[in-house]
């Protein structure tokens, strides 16, 4: 919805089997939004000079940069939780952290 590229979109669809259910809808949700996305609708009040456009266009920004913020976060708790529980353990199941991306 908010126009975010990932670089491997494949690490996202294997992430989801380690999600809580209503974690995983709510990312497929997003992920059928099509074309109009919020990226688009900024994109678009750039180009047409509407009051107060760039005060949404700044919201829009802080709103990616509290995601990136937050996504170092998490990325950091699922390292310790969850990949280290995973080693300590010793499971055969598959691993988050397979392909050097975990």
């Amino acid at each position: 919805a908010l126009g975010v590229q990932h670089d491997d979109a494949s690490y996202l669809v294997e992430m989801m089997d380690y999600m809580p259910p209503q974690h995983k809808a709510f990312i497929q949700y997003l992920g059928e939004g099509g074309s109009m996305t919020i990226r688009n609708f900024i994109l678009g009040l750039k180009t047409c000079n509407a009051k107060n456009a760039e005060k949404v266009i700044q919201c829009y920004n802080s709103a990616l940069k509290a995601i990136e913020d937050f996504r170092t976060v998490h990325k950091g708790i699922v390292t310790l939780y969850i990949i280290q529980n995973h080693r300590k353990l010793g499971s055969n199941s598959p691993s988050p952290e397979r392909n050097g991306r975990g």
